[in-house]
């Protein structure tokens, strides 16, 4: 707070709490994040994959958060795994792995987004570029992996069994295809990789006679309004908030 003698006025300077939760902050935060990175990254092609499981097993992610990292690994496994395979040649892969546990309606719905090379390093370090990826051979080895993982530790075996003999485990490569400037690269992580839960654009109102707050989101171009109580919504929030410690980023 600062006051003025002469004009006798106070000016409030309102100062940042560096959050993940909070919107202003958060995002703040995000693009400079992303920006440091892209200038550590390799300069060479890359690719923004989406990938998820079965929402039967979200549950299981939600209760015991242990399962995040073995989520997590299970993308470098299947990256590991099937690039060599496609490329017929033995490389190393390049990848950002960053856990989304929210989707666009605050809820619990964890998804992983990676930035991965396009292609790989070979044993003498040379780059090898892999422009075609094969989405569903992709996505059948991912699945493969999350659910062998997950079992392993500690999910039924007849949850994960289920699920990868009935259900379609969810691969989305991004329609802009390959990302070739270190800016762009950027852009996409401060959006897409450390945002908080929500931006203060989407909260459209705060009733304070009712306690209830109201935002939107875009589902499939079409836009969808809700209204929680303020418990809910904080409820929402916060259950996004990893362990202490917890790396959402690896």
């Amino acid at each position: 707070v600062y006051y003025c003698k002469h004009c006798d006025t106070y000016i409030f300077q309102s100062l940042g709490c560096n959050s993940r939760i909070c919107s202003c902050c958060g995002k703040r935060h995000a693009d400079s994040w992303a920006k440091q990175l892209s200038h550590h990254m390799f300069k060479v092609p890359h690719r923004h994959f989406v990938m998820s499981i079965a929402s039967e097993l979200w549950p299981y992610l939600r209760q015991d958060r242990s399962l995040w990292k073995v989520y997590m690994d299970s993308a470098i496994d299947t990256l590991n795994d099937y690039l060599p395979k496609i490329m017929q040649r033995d490389v190393t892969i390049g990848a950002i792995v960053i856990l989304h546990p929210f989707g666009k309606d605050m809820m619990f719905h964890p998804h992983l987004h990676l930035i991965i090379t396009e292609g790989g390093f070979g044993p003498d370090k040379s780059w090898m570029h892999q422009f075609y990826f094969k989405a569903e051979g992709f996505a059948s080895c991912w699945k493969y992996h999350v659910c062998r993982n997950l079992h392993h530790a500690g999910i039924p075996f007849s949850v994960t069994n289920w699920c990868y003999q009935h259900k379609r485990f969810y691969v989305w490569v991004h329609r802009d295809g390959t990302i070739n400037n270190p800016k762009n690269i950027a852009r996409y992580l401060g959006r897409y990789v450390r945002h908080p839960a929500i931006a203060n654009s989407r909260i459209d109102f705060f009733n304070k006679k009712t306690m209830r707050v109201g935002f939107h989101y875009e589902d499939h171009e079409q836009r969808i309004d809700k209204v929680m109580t303020t418990d809910e919504f904080i409820t929402a929030l916060i259950q996004h908030i990893p362990e202490p410690q917890f790396k959402m980023i690896r």
